[in-house]
């Protein structure tokens, strides 16, 4: 009995690692999505709305889907309003270290999102709205990219977590 017990833990376990695996590749594609719409919102506030970077980012933050990238842009926002570090792209890669790191993200996303950071804020509407094309067509590149891969990775992800639990058992049993 505590075997079988056992048995099922393990292969429970393994299996619920594939799915969570599995899950990690399908959430970081949202959020690299979700990360895109906000370059799209952040793009418009400036070209149409005309507002400054610190109050499109605080605009940007209520309006994510994604309490994380929110608060990464609510912390981008404080920082430059009140002046807490000294320049755009000290603030952005804090906040990417601090909000965005740990949601999936590979380092690769990271180092594409952190070079937004080294754009000055001194330069005129259009160069920044370039700047954030550029990164939003990099980032759908991404995404595209992911996608293709995302379903074979997905039931790999899964069908090893079975499998290497049912390897574990029949080695323990």
């Amino acid at each position: 009995m505590l075997k079988l017990c056992g048995a099922i833990l393990i292969i429970s376990g393994t299996t619920c690692y594939g799915f969570f695996l599995s899950f990690q590749k399908k959430s970081r594609i949202a959020r690299l999505q979700a990360l895109k719409e906000t370059f799209i919102i952040l793009i418009g506030q400036i070209r149409y709305a005309r507002t400054t970077i610190p109050e499109a980012f605080q605009e940007i933050s209520k309006k994510c889907s994604y309490t994380d990238i929110g608060n990464f842009y609510e912390f981008v926002a404080v920082n430059l309003k009140n002046h807490s570090c000294q320049e755009f792209s000290e603030a952005w890669n804090m906040g990417i270290n601090t909000y965005i790191r740990d949601i999936f993200l590979t380092e690769a996303d990271c180092t594409l999102l952190k070079n937004v950071g080294n754009m000055p804020l001194y330069l005129d509407a259009q160069m920044q709205i370039a700047v954030l094309e550029e990164t939003s067509s990099q980032l759908q590149t991404v995404i595209e990219q992911a996608q293709k891969d995302i379903h074979e990775k997905c039931k790999i992800y899964q069908s090893f977590g079975l499998i290497i639990g049912l390897l574990i058992v029949l080695i323990l049993i």
